[in-house]
């Protein structure tokens, strides 16, 4: 008995083993296929990947093994999450072990996603999990984030949007849709959902078309901030564009070009519009007049003396540019042409400076501001083609800005003979005056509006010096600029509809045009 357990005990281990020889009927293969360590997996296209290995053998790397299992899931894949990887239809035929194998699979949906397959053999010998490979299934490539996006027009109550189209992937192929957001504060990625959406938005063009949007209906004087981001038609959406930022009915006029002098100030409009007379020095050497455009553009220089010519005022015929110049050695009144700045008549000297001026509705008359003897000055008026002036207002104090109403029977100028600066008005051949602000701060520079029932005016009674407007009375005053820069200068439209100041918004003194709605 002892005898016969002892001769079973091999045949035992080799049933529990599963192996097999040839003499006993039992399996003798233990080793299984060789660990697949080069699985590669492309993606040609959007709804197709290719799965590449070299095939192992059914033994380590020789004969060929029977089966695969394939597996994919969108979570990292490791021998503890391979149980509940999706599996995948392995390759009809298996290849001998040293030769590539392949497969294709498809209708995995949309991401990126993992792979890890299995061999075994023909005894259920199985290999160790390859190695882990991975691709997009679908288009995963977002379009190119825009960094061009800028304001290029405003109004008083829109803002116009231009920037560079992206492609589909990158800058390939044609997106399919944008979204444009808009906000009284800098827009952060964490804060996108809480802008405004346009609801306008337009279908993106083909890479590299310059696309645009008017974003209507937004509050007038407000700083808005802009931002779009572009999506694929998955979607994949793009990072969020750079910044773009408008003022709402406000735009700037010129730019300083140099950085040594203190830029451009007292804008006048043209009778027609079109164009701004003003002052510049943009080079810190000398300071003279120019005109520009009033839809923008390079400024035409008038005058080249080396003295200074400054405040300039258009005549109505809009033919002439009257100014103060010191070119006689003090402040006196010249009248130029005003398309070439040549032909410069002298108009009116003093034994002091003459200062600002405005010509009469009817182009016949100039009145200006001459210093009587420093600090005070005083209100005259001369013919606008020369000739013996006559004095209009005088007062012990400085009477300052004078401006010709368009009814031509009342002038508007600026005086502190009450301590601060205030505007008043003075009958043009009578020289009864009337006072129109009453606060302990200054009010000064005045401008009538084309139907004289308003003036603009520039004030700091807010606490900062800005651009105001009231009726022609002085009631009901109402703020139109509200930058904590200095906004001073104002200058009303022939048309009413847009007033032109000096503003240091920009750091130097500029030209920026306001519209009123």
């Amino acid at each position: 008995m002892k005898k016969r357990v002892m001769t079973l005990l091999p045949l035992l281990l080799l049933a529990l083993t599963g192996c097999e020889d040839d003499e006993t009927g039992l399996s003798s293969d233990l080793d299984p296929p060789a660990t697949v360590q080069d699985l590669v997996a492309t993606s040609p296209s959007d709804t197709l990947i290719i799965l590449t290995w070299t095939a192992p053998g059914d033994d380590g790397l020789d004969g060929r093994a029977s089966q695969y299992v394939i597996r994919c899931t969108p979570d990292p894949l490791s021998p503890t999450t391979w149980p509940f990887a999706t599996a995948v239809t392995p390759p009809a035929t298996m290849r001998s072990g040293g030769d590539p194998e392949s497969v294709a699979v498809r209708g995995i949906p949309h991401g990126r996603w993992q792979f890890a397959l299995k061999s075994a053999d023909d005894n259920g010998n199985w290999s160790r999990l390859s190695n882990v490979a991975s691709a997009p299934s679908g288009d995963l490539l977002a379009p190119a984030r825009v960094a061009d996006l800028s304001a290029t027009s405003t109004t008083g109550t829109s803002v116009t949007l231009t920037w560079t189209a992206p492609g589909d992937n990158g800058t390939a192929g044609r997106a399919t849709r944008y979204d444009i957001r808009y906000a009284l504060a800098p827009i952060a990625a964490s804060r996108w959902d809480q802008a405004a959406q346009a609801a306008n938005a337009p279908a993106p063009g083909v890479p590299g078309a310059t696309d645009s949007v008017t974003i209507s209906d937004l509050d007038i004087a407000k700083t808005y901030y802009f931002a779009l981001r572009t999506a694929d038609d998955f979607p994949n959406w793009s990072l969020q564009s750079n910044t773009a930022t408008a003022i709402t009915g406000l735009r700037r006029l010129t730019t300083s070009p140099g950085s040594s002098g203190f830029g451009a100030q007292f804008p006048d409009w043209s009778p027609d519009g079109m164009s701004i007379v003003f002052v510049a020095d943009w080079n810190g050497a000398n300071v003279d007049i120019y005109t520009i455009s009033a839809a923008g553009g390079d400024a035409v220089r008038l005058t080249t003396d080396h003295e200074v010519d400054t405040y300039p005022s258009w005549s109505p015929d809009g033919r002439k540019v009257a100014f103060t110049s010191h070119r006689g050695g003090k402040g006196e009144l010249w009248v130029m042409d005003a398309a070439s700045g040549g032909g410069p008549t002298l108009i009116a000297s003093h034994a002091q400076d003459v200062l600002q001026s405005t010509w009469s509705p009817d182009g016949s008359h100039i009145s200006y501001a001459a210093e009587t003897y420093p600090p005070y000055s005083a209100l005259y008026i001369v013919p606008s083609a020369g000739g013996d002036h006559e004095l209009l207002y005088n007062d012990p104090s400085q009477n300052l800005h004078p401006a010709w109403c368009p009814d031509t029977t009342r002038i508007a100028f600026t005086s502190d003979r009450h301590y601060s600066q205030d505007i008043w008005t003075v009958r043009a051949r009578e020289g009864a005056t009337v006072r129109l602000t009453f606060m302990d701060t200054d009010d000064a520079s005045p401008s009538w509006s084309p139907t004289a029932e308003r003036i603009a005016f520039q004030s700091d009674r807010s606490g900062n010096l800005d651009i105001w407007t009231m009726a022609s009375d002085g009631t009901n005053p109402v703020r139109l600029t509200f930058d904590s820069a200095k906004d001073f200068d104002p200058a009303w439209s022939p048309d009413g509809s847009r007033i032109a100041f000096t503003s240091r918004r920009s750091g130097q003194a500029e030209i920026w045009i306001q519209d009123l709605e």
